[in-house]
């Protein structure tokens, strides 16, 4: 049973059924991405603390890496998108000696601890990349309305995590779904696993909130996918619906209901 408040919306008083779901992106929209400046700070001071590992033209590295439009961070993540739980920090290492970033004899071994300390750098500085000054707000409104809310992220969990961590926002979330366990974003089958992993039918609320192509659910599920202002992704403001600010989330959210409502009938 659900009843309105003040403000217009409806409280969920049956606590063991969310009003919604709403999953959330978290670079690009909960909190911003990371400088070029401390992108690169973290590539460079993960290769300087590998023993003997010996990096030449590292400016040309960094840019393979994750600089360049097609990076290999984004090429990664594409085969994550074809197999479930493929981000592990073996298939980033091996991938990364395949693409041969560093030198040609440069072992697998040495190649994962790169990737395991450039994670750790990455989790070092996580609590200086900003926050967006609207993610707090939502999130506790979200919640008090009765909403369940779900992390959906392309990278590693312990980064991901320690990012909400270092701001304050872990507690707000149910779960985190990411490329350790995962199919990358966005795919039917991803999608498809973790909506019945969290429990969520077709006839509910849902909803995914997000910054990029990435973020757009397929549209077989008929979930909104509200982007925020900025991508420069044609097919995410193609696809989804544009929003200036976390302040229309959820007036959003109010229109779902009645379209879903409107559905059952």
């Amino acid at each position: 049973m659900a009843l309105e408040n003040k403000s217009g919306y409806n409280i969920n008083i049956n606590s063991n059924k969310p009003l919604g779901y709403v999953f959330f992106d978290i670079d690009g929209t909960l909190i911003e991405k990371k400088s070029p400046r401390l992108a690169k700070v973290t590539f460079e001071q993960a290769a300087r603390n590998i023993k003997g590992l010996e990096v030449e033209d590292a400016e040309e590295k960094y840019n393979l890496f994750s600089a360049m439009d097609l990076n290999y961070i984004v090429q990664f993540l594409i085969k994550c998108k074809k197999k479930k739980g493929y981000g592990t920090v073996f298939n980033f290492a091996n991938f990364l000696k395949n693409k041969t970033l560093f030198s040609h004899d440069t072992d697998i071994r040495t190649y994962m601890s790169f990737v395991d300390e450039y994670l750790r750098q990455e989790q070092l500085y996580a609590g200086e990349i900003g926050m967006y000054g609207d993610s707090k707000k939502i999130l506790e409104n979200l919640k008090s309305e009765g909403y369940k809310l779900y992390i959906y992220s392309n990278w590693f969990k312990c980064v991901q995590k320690a990012k909400l961590q270092d701001h304050g926002l872990l507690g707000y979330f149910s779960s985190l779904y990411t490329i350790d366990e995962e199919y990358a974003k966005s795919t039917t089958k991803g999608w498809n696993d973790i909506l019945i992993k969290s429990n969520i039918k077709p006839s509910d609320v849902t909803i995914m909130i997000g910054d990029s192509s990435s973020d757009i659910v397929p549209l077989e599920f008929g979930i909104p996918s509200l982007i925020r202002k900025g991508t420069r992704s044609k097919y995410a403001q193609q696809n989804g619906i544009i929003i200036e600010s976390m302040n229309e989330v959820l007036p959003l959210l109010k229109e779902e209901q009645i379209r879903k409502r409107t559905l059952m009938r």
